[in-house]
């Protein structure tokens, strides 16, 4: 999950590629067969990063546009973030306002970044758990072209029907696999989301234990040099 490059941009196309060519291995071997390898391989790797991010971009797209990120912060949430942090700011209090979102995000953020330096690790875990629920919505959306790529060849009768049982439980894998990857990247989502809140919650508390813990390292620290 370190590699959060490769899974957002590399994973998806490569799903996609994989999903197309089991929906017809015989087909697309013969295709390959009859072409120039050499022309195949020594461009797949610009096709298959093009092609991550434009499904990267889409993603991103459709999550701001529908306000994803916002953590639909409270009227109490979004006073401590006013009073710690944006006092010049004028966020609407009263409701979950589209505009707000980008500045209630970094509010979070600098939530984060005034926790200890010893919360590093719960730090890297929350980014961690976003960064897969970005990567589960690429991947949902890397079998929707799948899906999309795979019709369109019916259509045109590019790709052929070599088995129906097999088409049918292609299209029974693929769309259980859509249904995963879209679950579990809300259910991490909403799991960042969720944190985010406590945070700011509980955030005047957290900062006064960091003070306390401080304060305890000063003093047995100077009662170790006595």
């Amino acid at each position: 999950m370190e590699k959060i490059f490769d899974i957002r941009f590399l994973v998806p196309p490569i799903l996609t590629l994989f999903f197309v060519f089991i929906f017809s291995p015989e087909h697309f071997l013969y295709w390959i067969s009859k072409s120039n390898l050499i022309g195949i391989f020594s461009s797949t790797s610009l096709y298959i990063l093009g092609f991550g991010i434009m499904i990267s971009s889409i993603v991103d797209r459709l999550i701001s546009f529908g306000n994803l990120r916002s953590s639909k912060y409270g009227e109490a949430e979004k006073n401590i973030l006013k009073n710690n942090f944006f006092k010049k700011e004028n966020i609407d209090i009263s409701e979950d306002s589209k505009k707000d979102s980008d500045v209630l995000e970094l509010g979070c953020w600098l939530v984060l970044n005034r926790l200890d330096n010893e919360s590093q690790h719960l730090k890297d875990q929350i980014h961690k758990r976003w960064n897969w629920a970005i990567s589960n919505f690429n991947f949902f959306m890397a079998l929707i072209f799948a899906i999309f790529i795979i019709l369109l060849g019916l259509l045109f009768k590019i790709i052929p029907i070599t088995n129906i049982c097999w088409t049918l439980l292609w299209f029974v894998i693929t769309i259980s696999s859509i249904l995963i990857f879209y679950f579990n990247g809300n259910y991490a989502r909403n799991s960042v989301l969720k944190m985010d809140r406590i945070l700011v919650r509980n955030f005047e508390t957290i900062l006064s234990m960091n003070e306390n813990i401080r304060e305890s390292k000063i003093s047995i620290n100077d009662k170790l040099n006595q």
